[in-house]
């Protein structure tokens, strides 16, 4: 499934564009000089070594040319020669291009540079916690092979093992990955905890003991204290049933967290991120 939504009368040129590569959709935004969202876009994800594909396509469509900054905030992009191979595959998309991971992008759009910890899960798991220092610590994010504990490709996986749930020959068609489509089995069994279903709940209760886990890991060493700023990025921990269980347990292990709604998307704070580094475009970005 593609999906493209304009915001507004295309009354100003687009300055800076962000991306979001996750596990199951790349979410595109697009924004003018003033950090507002022109254009967003969703598609399946692609591997990494797709992302240029992607954009090629969608700069047909936008019609973009000479743009001043693009920034890319993908998952399973870490280490420094990671993201400049990224980075050079993607340098003919724009003047400036940046390279970050998607947690750290998400980190921003949640928190700005504040002390505190984000809890993504979607088809993945991973937490992020900064001190007073600034240090980044990460819990989790390895991938579904090996870990990604509490994340909707671990529920779907633990619903496949244990016979709830079985794929369907038609998702083959749908383009999505295997990863995706397993994770995708996640939200039936979210929906029969909530409504009850015992082994459903089993399955659940595990998925949030994971999360919580890694959270309160993150905390300990980013050395944050008893309650400390926290907000959650992902389709799991959007659901509000499933987050509160989350946060249940982060309490019973004694971290009494503050808890902090995302203030913008991952796409759209890696947009803001490229305006913000934009060769072209010198301006102050409202984050309120």
């Amino acid at each position: 499934m593609r999906k493209v939504t304009r915001k507004r009368m295309f009354a100003g040129k687009v300055a800076a564009i962000g991306v979001d590569r996750g596990g199951t959709w790349l979410r595109i935004e697009a924004v003018d000089a003033r950090g507002r969202s022109i254009y967003s876009h969703r598609e399946p994800s692609p591997p990494v070594a797709g992302i240029s594909a992607s954009l090629d396509k969608l700069w047909r469509r936008w019609k973009i040319a000479d743009l001043p900054s693009l920034a890319v905030a993908s998952a399973g992009v870490w280490t420094r020669q990671e993201r400049d191979r990224l980075r050079r595959k993607l340098s003919d998309h724009a003047r400036r291009v940046l390279v970050t991971s998607d947690v750290e992008a998400a980190y921003h759009g949640a928190l700005d540079e504040r002390p505190g910890i984000i809890l993504i899960a979607g088809t993945g798991s991973i937490a992020l916690a900064r001190g007073m220092n600034g240090r980044g610590i990460r819990r989790g994010g390895h991938g579904p092979v090996h870990g990604d504990e509490g994340s909707a490709y671990w529920i779907g996986r633990a619903a496949l093992d244990s016979g709830l749930r079985k794929l369907r020959s038609s998702d083959r068609r749908s383009g999505r990955s295997r990863v995706a489509r397993v994770a995708a089995l996640a939200g039936s069994i979210i929906t029969a905890a909530q409504r009850g279903h015992a082994e459903s709940a089993v399955i659940v209760h595990a998925a949030q003991e994971h999360l919580a886990a890694l959270a309160f890991s993150a905390a300990r060493a980013a050395s944050l204290g008893v309650d400390p700023l926290m907000s959650w990025s992902g389709t799991l921990m959007e659901n509000d049933f499933f987050r509160a269980g989350v946060m249940e347990n982060l309490r019973d292990r004694g971290l009494m967290v503050r808890r902090h709604a995302p203030r913008r998307t991952t796409a759209l704070a890696a947009a803001l991120l490229a305006l913000r580094e934009s060769p072209a475009v010198a301006i102050r970005v409202n984050h309120a």
